[in-house]
């Protein structure tokens, strides 16, 4: 589930889930929230949660937000607790970065913050949180290749 709204619009991104959709449903918070940038717009997801099927999902009140499948990919992630300023997630993951680089693989698209823990209920030491970059896919041969072997 995404959202396109503006960053301080917390409760109307989230409005879908707490029935803000064409069935008045409420469905169950699940964890991590994923948020990152698209072109200057700050983005949010939600994942629902495994009893529902992408064709059982009511519709959204709000045409802002977009009901999408997400496929698997892989991806860097470097955990960290604590506060999820905007400081804070460019120098993680800038040091991310170069430690992808530093391993010989390339990062494919921008971070996406991913934060475990509702920040009103968990003290921030205790939070869970994650930087994820999506890494481009190499091939046994070209993994051999940039050690040099081949």
């Amino acid at each position: 589930l995404s959202s396109s709204s503006a960053a301080s619009d917390v409760y109307k991104r989230q409005g879908y889930i707490f029935g803000g959709n064409n069935s008045g449903q409420k469905i169950a918070m699940t964890a991590p929230v994923h948020i990152w940038s698209d072109q200057g717009i700050m983005k949010m997801a939600f994942t629902m949660p495994s009893e529902h099927d992408l064709s059982d999902l009511p519709v959204p009140n709000n045409s802002s937000i977009e009901i999408v499948e997400v496929t698997g990919r892989l991806t860097a992630v470097m955990k960290f607790s604590g506060f999820t300023g905007e400081k804070k997630i460019e120098k993680l993951s800038n040091h991310l970065l170069k430690l992808i680089s530093q391993n010989k693989l390339e990062a494919i698209s921008p971070q996406v913050l991913a934060v475990y823990d509702n920040p009103w209920t968990t003290l921030p030491f205790l939070r869970r949180n994650e930087i994820l970059i999506p890494i481009k896919v190499i091939t046994y041969s070209e993994a051999i290749e940039s050690e040099g072997v081949l």
